[in-house]
């Protein structure tokens, strides 16, 4: 069961599911988010046995930021010529670690669905963005 309505004459959403996505949730892969919320929905339950709705949504994209190497994905067993400078501190998740200068990102990771195998073939940064965003 989705969060949201969605046309069943097709298996691919209409234009209006797709603006009603996008008017909760801001800049988001549409596809990635209609996934994963189906999969959310039919994996996540409440006291009542019934599918729990996705609440809200934040997608966190530093454009020009800091590495994924310096906040969120460390490799500390990595070569010193391909891990970042800082070290790893626990996070409220089991063997999960992120940078040491996130302890307040660390005590909620166990709210946080990071997604580390996101990737793309463009030349560009700007293009991959707009992939990432749009899915297209």
């Amino acid at each position: 069961m989705l969060p949201f309505p969605v046309e069943l004459h097709s298996l691919r959403p209409s234009r209006r599911d797709l603006l009603h996505l996008g008017s909760g949730l801001g800049a988001v892969s549409a596809l990635s988010v209609l996934k994963s919320a189906s999969l959310a929905a039919a994996s996540t339950v409440n006291g009542m046995g019934t599918p729990r709705m996705i609440r809200s949504c934040i997608f966190v994209f530093y454009y020009g930021g800091p590495s994924h190497l310096d906040t969120y994905d460390l490799k500390p067993q990595a070569p010193d010529s391909v891990r970042g400078e800082f070290s790893g501190i626990a996070t409220s998740v089991p063997g999960l670690q992120i940078c040491e200068h996130m302890p307040h990102m660390a005590r909620v990771m166990h709210k946080v669905a990071l997604v580390r195998s996101m990737h793309h073939t463009n030349r560009l940064h700007d293009s991959a963005s707009t992939e990432t965003h749009t899915g297209r």
